[in-house]
């Protein structure tokens, strides 16, 4: 999931990569993090946000976010 902290009008902004598995959607259309801010902005940054990232930078995405660097698959 791409999250997109700072900038103005759009200049300045990062765009960090951070797992689905660190959101909620409490209410339909309203999702949360469950990692706080510092977190997100150690998170890894994505230089294509409108690309897939790679496989590598989703599992530091993952460790960084205190996962496992490989989703669990029963």
């Amino acid at each position: 999931m791409d999250v997109a902290i700072g900038g103005i009008a759009g200049f300045g902004k990062k765009h960090h990569l951070v797992p689905v598995e660190v959101l909620i959607e409490e209410e339909p259309g309203s999702i949360t993090l469950t990692v706080d801010r510092q977190t997100v902005q150690g998170a890894p940054t994505l230089d294509a946000p409108h690309e897939v990232p790679v496989e590598g930078l989703q599992r530091a995405a993952r460790e960084h976010c205190g996962l496992a660097a490989v989703p669990y698959e029963p």
